[in-house]
Parts: structure tokens; sequence; C-alpha cells
């Protein structure tokens, strides 16, 4: 990008982050028919975490809309469906990565696997360590002796949020050689008016090409960002990035692969990955996946996420001014 490019953007940046005086809690709460919930407020941004779920099931601005996606069939939803198939509820999630050691699919389903039903349909234990931190652990995925422990952290003021992710062993497993499965995060979103990708040019980028889908409506606006509105349809694409942006309206959010390092310890197109699904089906409404994985190996690996709320100076931002925010703002 040309210096007489990025000044140009630097003008269109908004004039200040939005913070706020500390004044953080977390409170106990009943979230859309899940009891013992947990809310974590900064007087700026809110988020609750859903412990019954394993899963993080709001985040916005005070008294603003929740962008976390939740199927609008499953509020309070514990469990697999009636079908006795995985039930998507929404959210944030970590599922092991790389998918290939999921079990088979249970019931009658389209899908050949499933994410371990421990993590996904038992309740977590949660505790709070901090004003404003709370962890989860989820039960042993008992086909492979581990649990999810992970630490969720919002900054004193401002809208930072971070997420930290490890996989434990069991003590009571006897597996001695275990595999290489490692976190990944999955944040399910409601859907964008397009999504920013900063991307290693040069990789590997289109899931398309090894799933059968298509994101032809993607654009570059400079060789390392990649600009994503709806492709119509049910589209993936994975890329070599620590950096992606939910935009909708005056409100963006930049999710950012803080650990682990370097780079090239990933496989090309799994670092980070978009996932959009226009329809997809059981009546719910139409979503976007920001997704992070760790690189794949059997040494203790933790992945750790930030996510930060912008409000845009713009009610109808241009794609310049949502570009100059997501490429400028501070990580």
């Amino acid at each position: 990008m040309s210096s007489a490019v990025r000044r140009r953007f630097r003008s269109l940046m908004p004039l200040a982050i939005i913070a706020a005086t500390a004044s953080g809690e977390v409170t106990r709460t009943t979230h859309d028919g899940w009891t013992d919930s947990l809310r974590i407020s900064n007087g700026t941004v809110d988020l609750v975490v859903v412990p019954a779920v394993g899963r993080i099931m709001r985040y916005g601005w005070i008294d603003g809309e929740n962008l976390l996606w939740r199927h609008p069939d499953r509020a309070g939803h514990i469990g697999l469906t009636r079908e006795n198939t995985w039930a998507n509820v929404g959210g944030d999630k970590i599922w092991p990565w790389p998918d290939r050691h999921w079990p088979a699919a249970t019931g009658e389903t389209l899908r050949d696997i499933d994410p371990p039903t421990e993590w996904e349909h038992a309740p977590h234990r949660a505790e709070i360590f901090g004003p404003l931190s709370v962890r989860i652990v989820s039960p042993t995925w008992k086909a492979r002796g581990l649990r999810v422990v992970r630490d969720i952290t919002l900054a004193d003021t401002g809208t930072r949020l971070t997420l930290t992710t490890r996989f434990e062993r069991d003590p009571a497993t006897n597996d001695a050689t275990p595999a290489a499965i490692v976190p990944w995060s999955v944040t399910q979103l409601a859907r964008p008016d397009a999504v920013v990708v900063d991307y290693t040019p040069g990789e590997p980028r289109a899931y398309g090409q090894l799933l059968g889908m298509s994101w032809s409506s993607a654009l570059e606006p400079d060789r390392t960002t990649l600009w994503l509105p709806s492709p119509g349809s049910v589209s993936k694409i994975g890329v070599t990035g620590r950096a992606l942006g939910w935009w909708r309206g005056d409100q963006l959010l930049i999710q950012r692969l803080v650990a682990p390092e370097p780079d090239d310890a990933w496989k090309p197109y799994e670092q980070a990955q978009v996932f959009w699904a226009e329809d997809p089906g059981e009546g719910a409404t139409p979503y976007v996946e920001l997704e992070f994985t760790a690189p794949v190996t059997t040494k203790p690996t933790a992945l750790t996420v930030t996510w930060e709320l912008h409000r845009l100076r713009s009610s109808r931002p241009t794609m310049d001014e949502v570009l100059a925010t997501f490429l400028f703002s501070q990580p």
C-alpha cells in the first residue's frame, strides 16, 4: 500500500477509541434461559459466559445489540437436538483442531463427524478469578482424555477482551501417546455487511476449491487485505493471517491472533478461517464464523485471541473508513 493511501486511511480513522472509567464487575445472571450465567462488564462493553453450554453467548456495547449469533429456537437449550444430533446454539466456543479427530456423527445427520459431545453438550465448570476474569473448564473428552481450560478477561476500560485457551490432559487418562490436537476458536456472529481479512500474500486461501464452495464476491483492496461481502451461499476461506474484522453499520469488531508464534508453524490456509452461512437451515438466520487455530503439534500449546470493538465515525461508513480502522488500530 502506498504512503499516500495510508495517509488517506489515517485521516478516516475514528477520533478516539471509546473508553470508560473502570467500573468492572462479574455478576451472576440468567441469559436467554440459561441460568447460572456470568456477566462481565466494565461500563463500556459487556459479555455473558454461559457455562451450561461452554460458550460466550453475548458481546457488545452496554445496552447495545448482541453481536454474537444465537440459533433463534435454542434459547436455554442444553444437549443434543430432539433428533439426537449435534445442536448448534451459536456463540463463541472452542473446538479441537484438526477435525479429523472428531467422533463419528450421532443420529440422523448430514454430517460425517461431530465435535466432542462432552465439550458441546455438557455443562462446564466456571470460576471467577479476577475482577473481570472468568475461567471455564470443560468435562473430559473421554476418547482423548482432554479438557478445555479457557481464561476470559475483559480490560478495565475500553473494549478489549482476551481469550486464552489450552487443552489439559486428564490425569486419569491412560493415553501415553497423545494425538496432535490443538485449540480452534470459533466465533459465530450475526450477518455482517462484510468481513475484512489481513493475510500473507501468495498463500492458498480458498476452501472453495476443496469443499465445492466459492467466494466470487471477494475483493482485494491491497495485496495483503481481503474484503468479503456475502458470497450468496455457504463458503469458507482460510489464510495465513492474524487479524479478522466483522463490520456492520457503524461497528467494527476486530479479532487478533496473539499467540502462539511464529507464523510459519501453520500449514497454508489453516491459521485463520472465515465461514459464511447465508442459509444455515433449521429456520436459523444467516451468520459468519471468525476462526483461529493453533499450529498442529503434540506439545502443549495455548491459543490467545483478542477482541476489540470500534465505533466508526460515520453511521454509513465507506470501505475506506472501515479499512482504515481495521489496518491502523493498535493491536
